[in-house]
This record gives C-alpha cells, sequence and structure tokens, in this order.
C-alpha cells in the first residue's frame, strides 16, 4: 500500500472555483509523488447555516416561505455551482436531485413529529453530500480516478450523541482495511458524518473537522497530514490587531494543544498517537506553513499570543471558601447551567471563574451565586502567551510580567504546563496590550 497523505479543505476554498483548482493540483501532486491522497472537505461556505435554519423551521413549523421554496434555494445554489464548475454540470444533477429529495423527506417528517436529534443529524449531513458530488466531479473531469464516499459509509463509527457524537477508536481498522481496498488513485470523504450502533446517521461537533481529518490520518498511519488553509499557517497572533504578527515555523503537540487555536484536544490526541506531523499550510504556496510534530526546535522567545474575548470574570468572595466541599459545589452549578469554565484559580478568600461569552442561563447563574456569596463582574478579554520553556525560566518570565500587573488589572496565572501563561485584560486595553506584549516578548 503507498503513502497516506490526508488532506483537509475547509468551505472556503471548496467555495471558490479558483481554490478548487488550487487543490485539485495539490492532489495532483501528491499522486505524482506516489502516494495516495485522502481527501477531507467540507460543504460549501454558507451552506451550513442555511441547512441549521432549514432544520429549525421544519421543526417548528415556523417557515418564512414555504418548505419548498427553502429547498429549492438550496438545491440552485449548487446547481449554479456545478455550472461554473463543470464541463457537463447535466452529468450530477440526479445526485444533487437525490440529496434534495431526501431532505424533503426528513423536513416532512420533523414537520409531523417535531424535533428529533437523529433526524437533525441527518439533515446537515447533507450539507457536505453536495459538496462531495460537485468536487468528486470535478476531479474526475481531470482524468484521475477517484473513490468518493461519506464518513459513515466508510465506517466511521460514533456513539449516539446527536449533534456531538464522538468517534468510536475501535472502527480504524476497518477503515484502514476499506481504504487498503480501494483502487482509484485518491479518496474523498466527508469529515461531519459517521453512523452509530442502530446505523442512524451521527454529526460530530460543527468546529472538529481538524479532528475527524487527524483520526483518519492517525487510523490510516499516515504519512502526513495537510491542513489546507487561505492564511500562511499558524500566525504568532492576529494580524488584525498585532503589527509584525509572523508566521510561526514549528509548534510541538503540547503548544498546539495549549494555544487552543491550530486543533483541539481530541486532534492533539490522534496526532500523538502514531507521532504524526500535521502541516498547517497556505493553499496558493505550501512553502508558507506551520509544522506541528513531536520534534521541534527550541526557543528562545515566546512562540505565540492568543486570546478569547468577551469574556467575564466572576470574584466570589465567602468565608465558607476553604471548606472541602466548597469548590466542588461551585463547579457543579456551572455545570447544572451549562456554562463552561475557562479559568479557575481559588485561594483563602476569594475565587476567580472566567467564562467565554454571552450564556442565556449567565443571569441565572449570577442571580443564584450572588444569594450565597459576594460575588463581582467584570468584562475582560484572557490572553494566552505560549511558550516552549520549562518552569523555572517559566517562573522568571512570569515575574517579569508583572511589570505589566498595573495595565493588567486582574493578575498574571501560570499554567501548570509550564507552557502557557494566563492573562486577564480590561477590554478598553487590550489592543495597545497584545501589542506591547508581542513586540517585547515574541518578535
Amino acid at each position: 500500500m503507498k503513502d497516506i497523505v490526508v488532506h483537509k479543505f475547509g468551505g472556503a476554498i471548496m467555495w471558490s472555483l479558483e481554490m478548487k483548482e488550487l487543490a485539485r493540483q495539490r492532489i495532483q501532486q501528491t499522486v505524482d509523488e506516489w502516494r495516495m491522497p485522502v481527501v477531507v472537505i467540507s460543504a460549501l461556505e454558507w451552506v451550513t447555516d442555511m441547512l441549521e435554519d432549514l432544520y429549525g423551521a421544519a421543526a417548528n413549523r415556523t417557515w418564512d416561505v414555504s418548505r419548498s421554496q427553502v429547498l429549492d434555494r438550496i438545491h440552485a445554489l449548487h446547481t449554479a455551482h456545478a455550472d461554473g464548475l463543470l464541463q457537463n454540470a447535466s452529468s450530477v444533477w440526479s445526485s444533487l436531485q437525490d440529496i434534495t429529495d431526501s431532505l424533503a423527506q426528513n423536513c416532512g417528517f420533523l414537520e409531523q413529529y417535531g424535533e428529533t436529534n437523529f433526524v437533525k443529524d441527518a439533515i446537515i449531513a447533507a450539507w457536505e453530500k453536495y459538496s462531495l458530488v460537485l468536487f468528486a466531479s470535478y476531479i474526475r473531469q481531470h482524468t484521475m480516478s477517484v473513490y468518493d464516499t461519506t464518513g459513515a459509509d466508510l465506517w466511521i463509527l460514533t456513539d449516539s450523541v446527536y449533534n456531538d457524537a464522538t468517534i468510536n477508536n475501535a472502527c480504524a481498522d476497518s477503515i484502514m482495511q476499506t481504504v487498503a481496498d480501494v483502487a482509484q488513485d485518491i479518496v474523498l470523504v466527508t469529515w461531519f458524518d459517521g453512523k452509530d450502533a442502530q446505523w442512524r446517521i451521527t454529526t460530530l461537533w460543527r468546529w472538529w473537522s481538524d479532528t475527524s481529518a487527524c483520526f483518519l490520518a492517525s487510523a490510516l498511519h499516515a504519512h502526513t497530514i495537510i491542513l489546507r488553509k487561505n492564511v500562511d499557517g499558524v500566525m504568532s497572533s492576529d494580524p488584525r490587531i498585532v503589527e509584525h504578527a509572523h508566521t510561526i515555523s514549528h509548534l510541538s503537540y503540547e503548544e498546539a494543544e495549549e494555544s487552543g487555536k491550530v486543533v483541539c484536544t481530541k486532534a492533539v490526541a490522534y496526532l500523538r498517537r502514531w507521532m504524526l506531523r500535521m502541516d498547517v499550510a497556505n493553499i496558493f504556496d505550501p512553502r508558507r506553513c506551520t509544522i506541528v510534530s513531536h520534534d521541534t526546535p527550541p526557543a528562545s522567545k515566546a512562540k505565540l499570543l492568543s486570546y478569547t474575548k468577551d469574556c467575564l470574570l466572576l470574584k466570589i468572595h465567602s468565608s465558607r471558601m476553604t471548606s472541602a466541599w466548597y469548590l466542588a459545589r461551585i463547579s457543579a452549578m456551572f455545570a447544572e447551567y451549562g456554562i463552561n469554565m475557562l479559568l479557575i484559580r481559588n485561594g483563602r478568600d476569594v475565587m476567580y471563574i472566567v467564562v467565554a461569552g454571552w450564556h442565556p442561563l449567565q443571569e441565572t447563574l449570577l442571580s443564584t451565586l450572588k444569594k450565597q456569596n459576594s460575588v463581582d463582574v467584570q468584562s475582560c478579554m484572557m490572553i494566552n502567551i505560549i511558550w516552549d520553556l520549562d518552569w523555572d525560566v517559566a517562573r522568571d518570565i512570569n515575574d517579569e510580567l508583572r511589570a505589566y500587573e498595573h495595565e493588567i488589572g486582574f493578575g498574571v496565572f501560570p499554567h501548570s504546563h509550564c507552557v502557557r501563561l494566563e492573562l486577564l485584560v480590561p477590554q478598553h486595553t487590550f489592543p495597545h496590550l497584545i501589542q506591547k506584549l508581542h513586540d517585547t516578548f515574541v518578535v
């Protein structure tokens, strides 16, 4: 069996005709290198939101226009895309119509029986079936042989947590056997869907596209996984805010994991499983990329400043802070309301909790907390500084950061892994401060 290279293309690339051609060229390069490309594709940009709106309208019976008009709009979008993409667009019309007919059938089920999670997954999974039909046909018209399949048909097995399924690692061997039996040059697969023990379609969390690509790379013992983007790899900070932000050449698994901006924790676990290399590469120029691997050169400065915007800092004061059960009780309250804590630090008489964004039950939770505790609430931003340093060096830099504390106001927290330092920053000082930190510790 040839060495496998897993390519992952995002929705923006699938939407643009120019980028589709670039994607085809990158795939062809892999074939020319006598390797087998396994290509993970996404839906056309904007289709995701359209299908989620379709599900909501069908489940709640709240159509702004008729169901047939909504489905006609989605179908017309893809047939128009086929007309601009393919030399013989009529060759895919029946396949596109089959997907639309299936959507209509599932919408009819929702209108009759109400909101049903497994039917929602069947509807949402359709977004990539459209994209799969179009891209597979585009590849074939360039005389490349293609085996195209959905994640479910490739035997990606999951649990039955619909809309947020988790992949069952035990299916790796069957996936390897399926791909090993493929006679074509290229495998195209949708990333978003799998199937559970009842053979129902399940979908992964919407933002886990890179995770499923990393899982496939792990299951197939791939040579490399390449995340194709329309940006220059992973930047040292947000270039829209920070001048002189640059592409990072190398990141370790730990640095990628701690940044929270490259791939999620589950994806890194799959990379570690077989010590896989992952390239986050610009589709226009693959040399502009960031390499994520287990073996990275040492760095003398910080590599990355990431941030989480629109956070709330809760300062909880209580005389019962030192009680053994207090922290567990507070954590249970947040879990009960489904509110994720980004950061929690507790001392003898005060507890700091940071939550991201706005949650519909936030006010209810705050009201409950204030009944038994003194609670101060402040809006803030959270900056993460990523270092490849040992604990002693990180502690010295942490002391250096104390010089900024009058601007930060809320404190500096060294992370236990000694890779990430977390800074809570007042929103009005954030643009100035992140630029200053980048100039001091990164550039």
